[in-house]
């Protein structure tokens, strides 16, 4: 039935209804159970929304949270997780790294490659200029060979000619001296008819061997010189003598005369034959001599270019041991490279599994430390979620007005509906 009623303005009063609510109601306990002076609470005692409200605002933070902070170990950077077995393996294998030793070791080949392959260019040019030099010298050895070989031939061909021409005499000789004709002619019975063919024949014979002789000058290239030029005085001499001894001996003696001035004749030509033959062979010998000194020479030259070569061969294979230093040196500059990559690919994987680890640590205490202050201030949410009910079921009084209204349900029917009796109260506030 609807009435109407006045409501007076003044200072917000609490319901009648409520009230329990706000300061309590009955009696609470008193004392300590289990001692002698412990008074239990009354059975109607609900101990309402601001007396508990002071209790739990009266708490310090360590009676409220730091406590529980401190017993669940989340107080703090305990909250914080630390560095998982992995990443403090990694922190230690990356501050206890070093650079490759590869390195180390490929530099110093590197270094002494250089420093050996300058060393040997020197070397290199010094053999190649030495077989140069030899070879050069070989080149004028053979020469002076070919030209004493020419000039042995021409001794050998001179050597011949007098042979031939000793040969020639002794026949000329032997003809004459077996021919009875030739014989007469220098016969005493016609001394002068044999002086004269005697005397002539002496100036011939001479005359013969004045030809030879500068034949054999001309040939010599002594022709117009003093050995020439003595010869002949010699040759001269010997035939004015034989002339004067065949003359003094008289005519009885003209045939031994003329027969003894063609036994000399005939032998001074054979002798002049045989030292022509004894200076060729005199010749040939000394050749014989210089070409052996030459070929003694060129083998000289030969092996000092072998030397040369062998030398030339030993720098080559320097040179290849120091090419080989250094690419055995790249070779470990990037063993060493890949041996560094590897070992960060391999820190940088356990970093990353440590860190997932960490992660999952972490996540474990942020639900832990969200969880402790969703329990430690579950308390002030209780009593803000019951102010709230019970300030949506309260009417302020403070305002005058005039109305005709239906009366509202009752206050146990209403917290009937928000699902609210003494017993829930009773444990909110416990």
């Amino acid at each position: 039935m609807a009435t109407t009623s006045v409501v007076s303005s003044g200072l917000a009063t609490i319901a009648p209804e409520l009230k329990p609510y706000y300061v309590g109601a009955g009696t609470a306990a008193v004392g300590t159970p289990g001692t002698a002076d412990y008074k239990a609470a009354s059975a109607d005692y609900v101990p309402g929304l601001l007396p508990k409200a002071q209790e739990i605002y009266a708490q310090n933070y360590d009676q409220q949270i730091g406590n529980a902070l401190n017993q669940a170990g989340l107080a703090g950077t305990g909250r914080v997780a630390g560095l998982s077995g992995l990443e403090q393996q990694v922190g230690q294998q990356v501050g206890a790294m070093q650079t490759p030793g590869q390195f180390g070791t490929g530099t110093d080949l590197s270094s002494q490659a250089g420093q050996g392959q300058l060393g040997t260019v020197g070397q290199a040019a010094n053999y190649g200029q030495l077989g140069a030099t030899y070879g050069n010298a070989g080149a004028g050895l053979g020469a002076q060979a070919a030209g004493l070989s020419s000039l042995g031939l021409g001794y050998g061909g001179m050597g011949a000619g007098y042979g031939a021409q000793a040969a020639n005499a002794g026949q000329n000789y032997a003809a004459q001296a077996t021919n009875p004709y030739a014989q007469q002619a220098y016969m005493s019975p016609y001394i002068q008819n044999a002086l004269n063919p005697q005397l002539e024949e002496m100036r011939r014979q001479y005359g013969i061997t004045g030809t030879q002789q500068m034949g054999n000058a001309t040939r010599a290239g002594a022709f117009g010189g003093s050995r020439e030029a003595l010869m002949a005085s010699e040759n001269n001499r010997n035939m004015g003598t034989a002339m004067n001894q065949a003359i003094g001996t008289g005519y009885q003696n003209a045939f031994t005369a003329a027969n003894q001035a063609q036994q000399y004749g005939a032998t001074l030509g054979l002798q002049g034959q045989q030292a022509g033959i004894q200076g060729a062979q005199a010749g040939l010998q000394g050749l014989s001599a210089a070409n052996q000194a030459y070929q003694t020479g060129l083998q000289g030259t030969a092996q000092g270019m072998q030397g040369a070569q062998i030398g030339l061969q030993g720098v080559g294979a320097q040179q290849a041991g120091y090419t080989g230093a250094n690419q055995a040196a790249a070779t470990l500059g990037q063993l060493g490279t890949q041996q560094q990559a590897a070992d960060m690919a391999r820190l940088q994987a356990m970093s990353a599994q440590g860190a997932t680890e960490r992660g999952i640590t972490q996540q474990g205490l942020d639900t832990r430390y969200s969880d402790l202050m969703t329990k430690q201030q579950y308390p002030q949410t209780q009593l803000a979620g019951m102010q709230g009910i019970l300030t949506g079921v309260q009417t302020p009084s403070n305002v005058s007005t005039q109305a005709t209204t239906t009366p509202p349900p009752s206050f146990a029917s209403q917290l009937a509906g928000a699902g609210l009796t003494g017993l829930s109260l009773y444990n909110m506030f416990k």
